[in-house]
């Protein structure tokens, strides 16, 4: 859900992952936080953010964030399935 309170940039270290996927439609509790989503693009220059939802951007990430990091700002385009 993109909480930065769940994430640390000590967090984000220890894990070996390019891929993130943040589930939430953005209403309730304000995640993801943009804090979160730092930490995760900062954390490795390949890692790679999904998002369910594609409007839940709006209003966190400015227009030419959304521009610069759009190679790593992915939305899913189906439904999710394990």
């Amino acid at each position: 859900h993109g909480s930065s309170r769940n994430t640390s940039v000590e967090m984000l270290d220890l894990i070996e992952c390019r891929n993130y996927l943040i589930t939430t439609d953005g209403t309730r509790h304000g995640h993801p936080h943009k804090r979160t989503l730092a930490r995760i693009l900062n954390a490795h220059s390949d890692n790679i953010i999904y998002f369910n939802y594609e409007n839940v951007l709006k209003g966190i990430l400015l227009t030419s964030e959304v521009t610069s990091y759009q190679s790593r700002l992915q939305w899913l385009n189906r439904e999710i399935q394990i």
